[in-house]
């Protein structure tokens, strides 16, 4: 009677073992990885609103920007990582910086860092961020496990030089202040790209200080007299007199204005 019911008992016994696996592990490992799915996913959509809204540049672009004679102080982003490390709760590692650009009143430079730590706290430090004058040019997330992930940054970071005044109390109230420039001038130095900024400025005010080429693709840097720095393609509205892109090259830029005329921006 026993060897007559043997392959139901088998079956029984093997169903009993995959329900309790299926229950205990298995489940809980894909639930998991779902999870850590949906967190990959999550970050690299952030990071590409990051990436449009402050009008990505590629990292294998031809930069030329216009270099300063004078002697400028070397920009020091170490204090500005450790105060991001600090509170958004990641570890940073610096791989490298290079060496301070001028543009024309700003200073700029690029640098290669890992920063590590859980998906909350990398999703802290990108939003971090947003409060300074950062470009993320290039980026790499990879997740170790589901705690410990780990991204790739190469940042450019513009640094404004502005004239030094007395504490005010704004800068009082924001003792977290951006370390690149001074906090009054918190709402002018950040990199928004909002041509209707420069769309109420008068021609006259509006500086060509840098050039970027990508192949076929022209892009010229312009600041307004108070460092906002913003990007224009071909096509683009600019000034009050609402004058057009319609040539961009590494000296000039020429604007074609709604009576015809022309007006060219040099560097």
């Amino acid at each position: 009677m026993y060897y007559q019911y043997r392959w139901i008992y088998a079956a029984l016994i093997a169903g009993i073992v995959f329900f309790i696996s299926y229950q205990y592990d298995i489940q809980p490992t894909y639930a998991c990885l779902i999870k850590s799915q949906e967190i990959q996913k999550q970050l690299t959509r952030q990071l590409g609103r990051y990436h449009l809204k402050h009008n990505r540049i590629n990292h294998s672009h031809e930069m030329k920007f216009l270099r300063s004679d004078k002697n400028t102080d070397q920009l020091s982003v170490i204090p500005f990582l450790s105060a991001l490390e600090h509170e958004s709760g990641v570890r940073i590692h610096l791989l490298n910086h290079e060496i301070e650009q001028k543009i024309g009143d700003a200073n700029a430079v690029k640098i290669n860092l890992i920063v590590y730590g859980s998906f909350q706290q990398i999703y802290l430090f990108i939003n971090r961020l947003e409060a300074f004058s950062v470009l993320i040019l290039n980026f790499n997330y990879h997740q170790t496990n589901f705690y410990q992930n780990s991204l790739g940054l190469e940042l450019f970071i513009i640094k404004n030089n502005f004239k030094q005044r007395s504490p005010s109390r704004f800068y009082r109230q924001r003792p977290a202040h951006n370390p690149f420039c001074l906090p009054i001038h918190l709402s002018i130095a950040n990199y928004r790209n909002d041509l209707s900024l420069l769309q109420n400025a008068p021609l006259e005010k509006i500086k060509m200080i840098g050039y970027i080429e990508k192949g076929n693709q022209h892009r010229a840097i312009v600041s307004l007299e108070n460092q906002t720095i913003f990007s224009l393609n071909d096509g683009n509205k600019i000034g009050k007199e609402q004058g057009i892109v319609k040539e961009i090259s590494p000296h000039h830029l020429s604007l074609l204005l709604p009576n015809q005329k022309w007006v060219v921006l040099q560097m």
